[in-house]
């Protein structure tokens, strides 16, 4: 998708959001606080990689860097290719 956005626009930015020592525990539903979301949904038509550094306490002690992709609004496609044995 990446490829695909900027061969269609060279100049195409992105943007890069990192949070520090978070403290998360893993399996709940989504690591984007509200004041995360307020933030990449600035960037409705750009590519926006949040990357946490998930402290570990609650987990098993060890931090681990977890990345979010956010897309582009105005233009997402997805594919899906099932194959089946028949």
């Amino acid at each position: 998708m990446i490829d695909s956005t900027r061969s269609e626009n060279p100049m195409a930015s992105a943007h890069i959001l990192v949070r520090r020592n978070r403290d998360v525990t893993l399996g709940n539903r989504a690591l984007l606080s509200p004041n995360d979301w307020k933030e990449t949904n600035q960037f409705q038509d750009e590519f926006v990689l949040t990357l946490y550094q998930v402290s570990g306490k609650k987990n098993n002690g060890k931090p681990v860097w977890v990345p979010n992709i956010k897309l582009p609004m105005k233009k997402i496609s997805i594919l899906f290719e099932i194959y089946t044995e028949i």
